[in-house]
């Protein structure tokens, strides 16, 4: 299942997202806006070390052979998005790169395999 969902940027420089999203995409944008935007490089950087695990602040992640499984640690239980880890990589990349350029809209692509961004310069309402 494919899913896209549209954050827009607000007159006081916060996204916000108003809709229906699947549980997946739910944990994925937490982890996103709650997590890797406070920590930044720290999730980088822990892909390559030792330690099996690590945290956030709303979001718990694992090494699980190739894959990264994203826990939201308020669920119960707690249900795993798992991402390749080329792709968790990839959409920790993207991600920084959105924000460093601050676009008007971006969207959130889920094709439940891969997590890709997307800066969009006009939306519809």
């Amino acid at each position: 299942m494919r899913e896209k969902i549209i954050y827009k940027l607000s007159d006081k420089g916060n996204y916000s997202y108003k809709g229906p999203m699947s549980q997946q995409m739910f944990i994925i944008t937490e982890f996103l806006e709650s997590d890797v935007q406070v920590f930044e490089d720290d999730f980088l950087i822990w892909i390559n070390g030792s330690s099996i695990s690590a945290g956030g602040n709303v979001c718990f992640l694992e090494k699980k052979g190739d894959y990264i499984n994203i826990f939201y640690e308020f669920d119960d239980p707690m249900i795993p998005v798992s991402i390749k880890k080329i792709y968790f990589i990839e959409m920790l990349q993207e991600w920084k790169k959105i924000f460093k350029n601050k676009p008007s809209a971006y969207s959130v692509t889920w094709d439940g395999e891969k997590v890709t961004f997307e800066a969009l310069d006009k939306i519809e309402e």
